[in-house]
């Protein structure tokens, strides 16, 4: 007998083979991880981790472990390094996602010039 098979007439969805394409690969599999950490950290982190990220507590330059206060330890005016990373996070989201924003608005705007203009324009417009 034989094995009973996908219809090979019946095309795969884009979407559908490029996820299988990002499932197979271990970077991406390990970046998409190390994203999705980045955004529960900084989501959840000011909730868990209550300390102000600019108030001094502790005195400067503890090295990480030391303390229990303070586990990675402070900087040099004796802020917390933990709360200061976790504040981060938030800035380091926002530019990420305005920087993708910005660029998604200016390749549809070249890309809808190039289409609606075509000839000279479009061969211009797509080598920018």
């Amino acid at each position: 007998m034989t094995k009973a098979s996908r219809n090979p007439l019946v095309a795969e969805s884009p979407l559908k083979e490029a996820w299988g394409v990002f499932r197979r690969s271990g970077l991406a599999l390990f970046g998409l991880g190390l994203l999705i950490t980045i955004i529960i950290v900084s989501l959840i982190g000011p909730l868990i981790y209550t300390v102000d990220p600019i108030e001094i507590i502790w005195a400067p330059l503890t090295a990480p472990g030391m303390e229990a206060v303070v586990p990675l330890g402070t900087d040099y005016l004796g802020r917390d390094m933990l709360a200061g990373l976790i504040n981060g996070g938030k800035a380091t989201l926002a530019v990420g996602i305005s920087a993708a924003l910005i660029t998604v608005i200016i390749g549809i705007s070249i890309g809808a010039m190039a289409g609606y203009y075509g000839g000279l324009a479009d061969n211009i417009l797509m080598r920018v």
